[in-house]
């Protein structure tokens, strides 16, 4: 097993990740085995990587990191009005309950 570690002043790790999933199908083509598929470092030292100008990478990590904040945020809220209508039910419940 290998870590990545991005070179900070060309690449953010954001973009680095997004950019390997974007070839996830290039990789997998080059994996090796049967049970455990993997590929050799020096694969992954051939594999080419398109990159934006730093202040893009900047840019984009921002948005991505917005548009995650914004996706826990909705999974809140839902697991939240949730939560509330669960108590509701529980309320109506034991009111009847103890009629």
């Amino acid at each position: 097993m290998a870590v990545l570690h991005p070179n900070l002043t060309i690449v953010t790790p954001t973009f680095l990740e997004q950019s390997l999933s974007s070839i996830q199908h290039v990789i997998e083509a080059e994996a090796n085995g049967v049970a455990q598929k993997g590929i050799y470092l020096n694969q992954v030292r051939k594999l080419q990587i398109k990159l934006a100008k730093l202040e893009k990478q900047i840019e984009y990590t921002k948005f991505v990191q917005q548009v995650d904040k914004l996706k826990f945020e909705d999974e809140f809220l839902h697991y939240k009005d949730r939560y509330i209508r669960v108590k509701r039910n529980q309320m109506i419940i034991d009111k009847e309950v103890t009629l």
